[in-house]
């Protein structure tokens, strides 16, 4: 009696650890300790998510596996690469362009959906099976006997349907398909785009910090220049420590704008990679191909702007969801109308049985039919009304956005396009700026050299030649960066330079 009695204090224990263990584990997770705590990322978490990157995360060739030297998308460090091989590599190596592929085909793959709803389904099934049915019997003379029937059988059929018509539903859900299917064709277009424009303008600064870099070692060697001067001119006894001094301040910051050019150079190499889809480590070398500005388009603002609107993946996008949304009304009117299908079967086979143990029978079985139906919906509780409403307003907010789509896009044209024409007009005056300072640096330099001017004329000069080669260098910058912006916003913008 105890023993029973231990057993079951035991077992009573173990279920109601199994009891809490099972209201625990239903529990909610609550997301930390409390407001004033943030919630603790687990290390197992931790662990999944670097495998993931470490699977999933690599560069192309990497993760294939692939010989750097016959990868199309590698990196070559020693090779100097021009804007449109950087653009071609980018379109290989981004991973935004993988994904919105990859989402285009999905798209498309859908649109086979409701294009199988058109053709009948044609289905084969086989139905097996036993039976014993032992039943008595009182027969006369003999008394009451058990008579014993075992049935077997094994039956394929072959079915067909085919909904014949239905007003439209289905090509409705088929045109539904195939709009969404377009945005994300227009949609994997921009994608393309924003690569070839972020590429573009991560060039373009890496070319501009590359000037400014030049410029500043330029200038750099100018404040030497000035410096040895300096120093010989006091040695002679016609110069002064105040000179010695003022040399040492205009090196100093010669030396700083190099190093400000460097950082803006590392700046532009981490939006290079960034584009590119490599690391941010990543060297690479840039080819100045001196090419000539940009030049601004002889169409008017109204002219781009009527172009533009017809092309832009955004305006495309938005007429096509507006274009499913109208599909898709139809679609929900043509659920609610009578549809007529086809059933057709065809099945044979033969049933076995016997007595008692006794003689097998065979009977052969065969049958077809074909049956033709109508559906009507009679009544569906205020359903029908709340799904075309639903449907209704979709189109409404589809309209809404391809007007605000519209709107913004006009702003962003015009904008671009004044603004390539504002920044060619800041290049050349840039431009004139430079040739003048560079005069009169090379004057001003002269002339404390041979003592007929002073240090301090000399350093804001140089100082002044070194501000303008800046302002061309980024007039430049800005000139390009305003032709890959206008032709990004008109849907123009290609492999090749804008």
């Amino acid at each position: 009696m105890h023993a029973e009695r231990g057993l079951g204090s035991v077992l009573g224990l173990l279920l109601g650890a199994l009891l809490q263990g099972g209201c625990d584990a239903t529990l909610p997770v609550e997301p930390s300790a409390g407001p004033h705590q943030p919630w603790v990322l687990p290390e197992s978490l931790r662990a999944q998510v670097k495998s993931t990157l470490d699977r999933y995360g690599d560069q192309p060739a990497a993760a294939r596996g692939a010989d750097q030297r016959s990868d199309p998308a590698a990196l070559d460090p020693a090779h100097a690469y021009s804007r449109g091989e950087l653009i071609d590599l980018a379109q290989r190596r981004n991973p935004a362009t993988r994904a919105a592929w990859e989402q285009a085909r999905q798209a498309a793959l859908a649109t086979g959906v409701p294009r199988a709803t058109l053709l009948p389904r044609l289905a084969a099934s086989v139905v097996g099976g036993y039976q014993r049915l032992s039943t008595p019997v009182t027969l006369p003379l003999v008394g009451t006997r058990t008579l014993t029937t075992d049935v077997q059988a094994v039956i394929p059929i072959l079915t067909v349907e085919w909904l014949l018509f239905d007003f439209g539903e289905r090509t409705s859900a088929l045109e539904v398909t195939d709009h969404l299917a377009t945005v994300a064709r227009v949609q994997f277009n921009q994608a393309h785009q924003q690569v070839v424009f972020d590429v573009n303008r991560a060039f373009n600064a890496g070319g501009a910090a590359g000037r400014k870099e030049a410029a500043a070692g330029r200038a750099l060697a100018a404040a030497r220049q000035v410096l040895a001067a300096a120093e010989t001119r006091a040695q002679r006894g016609v110069g002064t420590r105040i000179e010695i001094a003022q040399a040492n301040t205009q090196l100093a910051q010669a030396q700083l704008s190099l190093v400000q050019a460097q950082g803006e150079s590392a700046t532009a190499r981490v939006a290079l990679n960034a584009a590119l889809g490599t690391p941010h480590g990543t060297l690479i070398q840039l080819r100045d191909s001196a090419e000539g500005l940009p030049a601004a388009t002889a169409e008017g603002l109204d002219q781009v702007i009527a172009r533009a609107l017809v092309q832009r993946p955004d305006i495309v996008a938005g007429v096509a969801q507006l274009q499913a949304a109208q599909a898709g009304e139809r679609g929900v009117a043509a659920a609610f109308r009578p549809k007529v299908g086809l059933i057709a079967s065809l099945s044979t086979g033969d049933n076995q049985f016997s007595f008692n143990g006794g003689t097998t029978f065979a009977v052969p079985l065969q049958q077809t039919g074909v049956l033709i139906g109508v559906t009507l919906p009679l009544y569906e509780g205020g359903l029908r009304d709340s799904r075309l409403q639903s449907a209704r307003s979709r189109i409404l907010s589809a309209q809404a956005a391809v007007a605000t789509t519209r709107g913004a896009a006009a702003a962003e044209i015009a904008a671009a396009y004044e603004a390539l024409r504002s920044a060619l007009a800041a290049y050349h005056a840039a431009d004139v700026l430079v040739a003048a300072a560079g005069v009169g640096s090379a004057a001003a330099r002269t002339g404390f050299e041979v003592g007929v001017g002073t240090l301090t004329d000399a350093a804001a000069a140089d100082k002044a030649l070194l501000d303008a080669e800046n302002a061309r260098a980024d007039a430049r910058r800005n000139a390009f960066d305003a032709a890959a912006t206008l032709a990004f916003v008109t849907a123009g913008l290609t492999a090749e330079p804008p």
